[in-house]
C-alpha cells in the first residue's frame, strides 16, 4: 500500500495473512473489513459479490486524482476520507464526494 503524500514513493508492505482488526485500504482502492463485522453501506462503495467483507469503489465516481483513507468517527465506526489532488480542481486538497467527483470536468480514470 503505497502513501505518496511526502512524494518520496514510500510503501508499506502488509501482511496478507495477519488478521485484521479495523478495515483497511487495499492497493485497488477496495476497503476490506475484519472477519465477523459487517460491512456499512458507504458512498462510492459497492459490495464485492466473491468477498462479503470487501467493499469496491463504484466506476462511476472513480478518479486518479482523488486519495482515499479509512478515517475513524467519534462514534467508533470508520469511514472513508475522500480528498481531491487535482491542480486545476476547485476542490483542491479538500474533501470530495462521489457527487463532486462525477461533476468535475478534470477527472480522469485509469483503464
Amino acid at each position: 500500500m503505497g502513501c505518496g503524500g511526502c512524494r518520496k514513493g514510500i510503501t508499506i508492505n502488509l501482511d496478507k495473512q495477519a488478521k485484521i482488526t479495523a478495515p483497511i485500504m487495499d492497493s485497488d482502492g477496495s476497503i476490506v473489513y475484519p472477519e465477523g463485522e459487517v460491512p456499512p453501506e458507504i458512498e462510492g462503495y459497492k459490495p464485492t459479490k466473491d468477498d462479503p467483507q470487501r467493499l469496491s469503489p463504484r466506476e462511476e465516481s472513480a478518479c486518479v486524482w482523488k486519495i482515499t483513507g479509512i478515517m475513524m468517527q467519534r462514534d467508533g465506526t470508520y469511514k472513508p476520507l475522500h480528498v481531491c489532488r487535482s491542480q486545476e480542481c476547485k476542490h483542491k486538497s479538500k474533501p470530495v464526494s462521489s457527487g463532486v467527483c462525477q461533476a468535475c470536468p478534470h477527472r480522469e480514470t485509469q483503464d
